[in-house]
């Protein structure tokens, strides 16, 4: 039988106790919910609900030229991937946004949350949610990214079944302004 040397035993022992462990050190609870809105989750679950190979139109103005053209969509994780990337209850980020809401007074029931960036260095400024009889519909959502290079402005819009829109404004400091729009009716 084969011996094994104090540095494999303490290998092992140090290996089976820290991956037995929580990394944030909180040992997550069954009750535990998320600070915001779950963005990447509720367009997971938009993805899964697209119907796939349904021809599309879409439309694109770059630099003011438009154009329209039809389109397939096979993969909408991807296409609705630039939405699932704002993710604002990363670590990182819980308690950078101030939360309202607004509820209608004669039913009770939810009509919009907004998120807005306590930080005027977050990249995500605001974040609007917009429901339909407590279900969200609507999602909006601020980027704007700065450095020395450039400045990006963006509007991202999703309306179910519907619309997805994103207008972005891009300013950098060797090369022209662009701007383009992109629109995918849904319906």
């Amino acid at each position: 039988m084969p011996k094994i040397s104090y540095c494999g035993y303490f290998l092992a022992f140090f290996l089976f106790f820290t991956s037995c462990q929580n990394p944030n050190g909180k040992t997550p609870l069954p009750s535990d919910k998320k600070a915001y809105f779950d963005l990447p989750q509720f367009f997971a679950e938009e993805a899964k609900s697209m119907e796939k190979g349904r021809n599309l139109s879409k439309e694109v103005v770059f630099n003011g030229k438009k154009s329209v053209s039809k389109v397939i969509i096979s993969d909408w994780g991807r296409e609705l991937n630039i939405f699932s990337r704002v993710d604002l209850n990363r670590s990182e980020l819980l308690d950078k946004y101030h939360q309202e809401e607004l509820i209608n007074k004669l039913n009770g029931k939810l009509i919009q949350t907004r998120y807005t960036a306590k930080d005027s260095s977050l990249a995500t400024k605001a974040v609007d949610i917009f429901y339909q009889d407590s279900v969200p519909h609507t999602v909006a959502i601020i980027n704007n990214i700065q450095n020395g290079l450039f400045e990006q402005q963006q509007y991202l819009l999703y309306k179910k079944n519907e619309l997805i829109e994103i207008v972005q404004l891009q300013k950098t400091y060797l090369w022209a302004e662009n701007s383009y729009k992109i629109q995918l009716f849904l319906r």
